[in-house]
C-alpha cells in the first residue's frame, strides 16, 4: 500500500532565540546542533519504509536542509516546490518572534485577516490546495510509489484539512501539531474510484512504517 508523509523540519535556530529578538530571516535560520542530530533521526525512521520514494520539499533552508538529510539516507533527489513554503511574513522585517507567534494564532482564529500585510491563513491555504491537486495526480499516476513531504507544521496542517476535506476556518478546532522532525503517516488507496487517506500515525518521531 502506498504512504504518504508529512514531514516537519528539524529545530531551527530560531527555535532558541529569544523571542524579544528579530525573526531570523529564512535564508539565515538553518538547523541547529540538535536540529542536524534530529533529521538524521528522521531520514533513518524513513529509511523504513522501502521501495521508491518520491521526495517533495519546502526551499526554505531549515526544511531544504531536513530534506537533505532524508535524501542522502534514501538515496534519491529532492524535489523542491515553492507552494510548500510556510505563511508569509516577508512584508514584515522587523518581526519578532513573540509577534510572529501571536500572528499565527491570531490567524487561526481569522484565516481572513492580514493585519501587518502579512500572508494570511486563508492565503496560505489556496497556495497549498493548488500543489496539492498535483500531489493528487502524482499519486494516482504512480500507485507503487511512496511520497514524502518535508515542509513546515502551518503546511502539514493546511494538507491534513484538505485530506479531511475541513474548511480552513476549521483550522482553530481540529488543529493537529506536528514537532520538529516528526511527521504524520497516511496510506492511500482507492475507494469507489477516488483517492482515499487512512491517517495512520500522527506527532510520532519513529512510527513503524514496515508491512
Amino acid at each position: 500500500m502506498l504512504v504518504l508523509v508529512l514531514a516537519r523540519h528539524a529545530e531551527p535556530m530560531s527555535a532558541v532565540r529569544e523571542g524579544h529578538l528579530p525573526l531570523l530571516a529564512d535564508a539565515e535560520n538553518g538547523l541547529t546542533v540538535s536540529g542536524w542530530g534530529a533529521a538524521r533521526a528522521l531520514a533513518e525512521a524513513l529509511a523504513g519504509l522501502g521501495g521508491e520514494c518520491l521526495l517533495y520539499a519546502s526551499p526554505i533552508r531549515r526544511a531544504s536542509e531536513t530534506a537533505t538529510c532524508v535524501a542522502e539516507r534514501l538515496q534519491v533527489p529532492i524535489r523542491y516546490e515553492a507552494s510548500l513554503a510556510e505563511r508569509s511574513f516577508d512584508a514584515l522585517p522587523q518581526l519578532t518572534g513573540h509577534l510572529s507567534r501571536q500572528l499565527q494564532e491570531d490567524g487561526l482564529l481569522d484565516p481572513e485577516r492580514s493585519l501587518m500585510g502579512e500572508e494570511s491563513v486563508a492565503q496560505h491555504r489556496v497556495r497549498v490546495a493548488g500543489w496539492f491537486a498535483h500531489l493528487q495526480q502524482q499519486l494516482l499516476a504512480r500507485p507503487d510509489q511512496h511520497v514524502i513531504v518535508v515542509c513546515h507544521g502551518g503546511t502539514i496542517e493546511h494538507l491534513l484539512g484538505l485530506i479531511l476535506h475541513a474548511p480552513v476556518a476549521a483550522l482553530a478546532r481540529y488543529y493537529l501539531p506536528c514537532d520538529c522532525a516528526h511527521f504524520h503517516q497516511l496510506s492511500t488507496a482507492m475507494l469507489g474510484g477516488e483517492l482515499a487517506f487512512t491517517l495512520d500515525g500522527l506527532n510520532r518521531p519513529h512510527l513503524h512504517l514496515g508491512g
